[in-house]
């Protein structure tokens, strides 16, 4: 059986449509799949798909900790675990393409 390969951006353009927890997993397919999902060019890549395409929105909530909720379905809210996570309670100061700025006063 001869063994085919698809071509380097074919593979490229469908991972660059894929949900960002898909691609975490799958940067231990391979060493050179790691570097591509993990470099700056792909990134921007994602990022310009998903913002021409309005997918992977979602919508952090601060009440009684933080909670993200994927606004497709907009069936249910996760509770997030962050390092900020103190008596004194975490701001979200703002954000900017899917990042979020905490802050905690202790």
């Amino acid at each position: 059986m001869e063994k085919t390969q698809l071509p380097w951006e074919i593979i490229i353009d469908i991972l660059s449509r894929l949900p960002v927890k898909d691609l975490l997993r799958y940067r231990c397919v391979s060493k050179p799949w790691c570097s591509l999902i993990d470099g700056p060019d792909f990134i921007n890549l994602h990022l310009k798909h998903s913002l021409q395409t309005n997918s992977n929105l979602a919508l952090v909530i601060r009440g009684c900790g933080l909670h993200w909720a994927n606004l497709d379905p907009l069936d249910s809210a996760i509770q997030l675990n962050h390092p900020l996570d103190y008596e004194g309670g975490t701001e979200v100061l703002g954000s900017c393409n899917g990042l979020l700025a905490l802050f905690n006063s202790d």
